[in-house]
């Protein structure tokens, strides 16, 4: 693995560091250079689209492609799969994605043994790194994620996230 492993320092529901520590992970950067996606979210009842502020997932877009020069984009499967599985049919679905050198290392997202969404860190469709000090990974694939340079980005694309 040549990537740097990075841990969240806070887990829960609600509290938990997941994602941004997968992205750390990808990016090779610090935990607290990541915006913090559960950052003034006060009510942790019902999904997270319900409560997890999107001016947060706004500024972490803005981030990414300010700091970065990527997008995160990806692929949601009809159903949780296992990682390989998906990521063979996220890559068919993108055509060829899996041969450029930047798609190496992705995320995978789906749900923990709790049923809790979770994100981990992927190489070519193999779990390497779960962030969450449990290690206890997912139990299947509900996405797969790329960071993209966003010069083979559509402009289209962008604008859609703008």
């Amino acid at each position: 693995m040549l990537l740097k492993p990075v841990d969240q320092v806070r887990t829960g529901f609600g509290r938990g560091q997941c994602t941004e520590a997968a992205i750390a992970s990808l990016l090779e950067v610090p935990l607290d250079a990541v915006p913090d996606l559960w950052s003034g979210c006060t009510d942790l009842n019902g999904s997270v689209k319900d409560h997890q502020p999107i001016e947060n997932c706004i500024r972490m877009w803005e981030w990414l492609k300010s700091e970065h020069g990527v997008m995160l984009c990806g692929v949601k499967m009809p159903l949780a799969m296992p990682i390989q599985q998906a990521w063979v049919s996220a890559c068919k679905t993108l055509g060829g994605i899996d041969e450029n050198d930047w798609a190496r290392f992705h995320l995978a997202s789906g749900p923990n043994p709790d049923g809790f969404g979770h994100y981990v860190v992927c190489e070519r469709g193999a779990f390497i790194h779960d962030p969450n000090p449990s290690r206890r990974g997912i139990v299947g694939a509900e996405s797969i994620q790329w960071l993209i340079p966003l010069d083979l980005v559509s402009d289209e694309a962008r604008a859609n996230m703008s």
